[in-house]
């Protein structure tokens, strides 16, 4: 099965942002094997549901903020998402805020997580807007009030998907679609609303990586991302961007044809002074992988290559906690939880043990986030599943 882009976004013809591109080369890989080990009882626990009334199938990591999390969530409200807060000592899920149709001004349909400044957090939705092409908007938790700092529009880049990265104040993200003929953007933008178009993909670049799905990463001074399509395969990159010079730099090109991975989805996570990363696709089973990568030779490590019965199409970030990388699939597990699974990845060893399948009866379902630790927990959610069938919050304790 053949991973072919799932975006149709505008055309426009529009001259390249002003960045200069390189390649570096890439390193072969080297053979790797795969330890399995097994987790005793399961640490999975349900914290709550999501509902429709306060907006279902989450597609974004949570966020703490002064002792609650926070997220948002596709569809549900009004109909075209929400951001809720969720108490993780009692589960109490309440509705912040509603987003209108695709034509509201406030923004509609949210992909991507919050990010906390000071007591505010920050956020994006895919359409909606001034030109439906998605906006940047700040939220007063405690109100529930939502400014808009920006609407997109497709000449500078369209449809944001993934997190904002706080550096230094500025905050730093990417659009799916929009720019050179309709590949995607780097921009960023500041707490007051200054918007920067940083760098467009595609256009003359032919192995430029096209419509990054996922947020930026910060490492050593750099910030790294993924692009879903593009590179020397067409199969997805993963790129450099250096802020203080404006160059963009593909660091690594997927190959589907190999038992590389493909279709990165998920931002790169640095964790122990390394990066890693999944790929939706690709890998011997074509059902995804986790690898780490050394941004400076361009070589990529496979850790693990998924095989349907630990996993399948990983969608989110790993996560680095105690020593172990986490992270989960959108689908896979044994044929009677088919819903995905909760993984655990040992990044010295390669040591891989599920800890948990979705899809049970009440279970959630299509985890498609990463983790985030609060406390002495890791939280998560899920797409479906759950009473409601909008899927869940839940956490992981040890």
């Amino acid at each position: 099965m053949r991973f072919a882009a799932a975006f149709v976004v505008a055309s426009l013809t529009l001259a390249a942002a002003a960045c200069s591109r390189e390649t570096l080369p890439s390193a072969s890989l080297p053979a790797q094997t795969n330890v399995r080990h097994t987790i005793p009882a399961s640490p999975y626990q349900i914290v709550a549901d999501l509902t429709t009334a306060t907006g279902g199938h989450s597609v974004a990591s949570l966020t703490e903020l002064d002792g609650k999390l926070f997220g948002t969530a596709a569809h549900g409200g009004r109909g075209w998402g929400t951001v809720f807060e969720v108490d993780p000592s009692t589960g109490k899920v309440r509705t912040l805020h509603e987003f209108g149709p695709l034509d509201n001004r406030d923004g509609s349909v949210p992909a991507g997580g919050l990010t906390a400044i000071g007591h505010k957090l920050y956020g994006t939705t895919t359409s909606g807007g001034a030109d439906r092409a998605g906006v940047v908007f700040e939220m007063d938790p405690g109100t529930g009030n939502v400014h808009v700092l920006h609407h997109f529009d497709v000449k500078e880049g369209a449809f944001p998907e993934g997190d904002l990265l706080n550096l230094n104040g500025t905050l730093y993200g990417t659009t799916r679609g929009g720019g050179n003929d309709g590949h995607g953007s780097i921009y960023s933008i500041t707490t007051a609303g200054k918007f920067t178009s940083l760098y467009l993909f595609g256009g003359n670049h032919t192995t430029d990586g096209q419509h990054p799905r996922a947020g930026l990463t910060s490492y050593n001074g750099l910030l790294y991302g993924t692009t879903w399509n593009g590179g020397d395969f067409g199969w997805g990159t993963v790129f450099q961007y250096d802020p203080s010079g404006n160059n963009e730099i593909v660091v690594y090109s997927f190959d589907l044809n190999g038992v590389d991975g493909a279709s990165p989805a998920a931002p790169l996570t640095v964790y122990l002074g390394a990066l890693y990363g999944v790929t939706f696709g690709g890998g011997p089973k074509n059902r995804g992988i986790a690898f780490t990568l050394n941004p400076i030779t361009g070589a990529e490590t496979i850790l693990h290559s998924f095989t349907g019965k630990d996993g399948s199409y990983p969608d989110g970030a790993l996560t680095g906690w105690n020593g172990e990388l986490y992270g989960t699939t959108k689908l896979g597990g044994s044929p009677a939880h088919p819903g995905g699974t909760l993984f655990e990845l040992n990044p010295a060893t390669t040591a891989f043990s599920v800890i948990h399948e979705f899809g049970a009866s009440g279970d959630g379902a299509e985890p498609r986030a990463a983790l985030i630790p609060f406390g002495t927990s890791l939280y998560g959610t899920t797409y479906t599943g759950g009473t409601d069938r909008g899927g869940v919050i839940y956490k992981l304790t040890y």
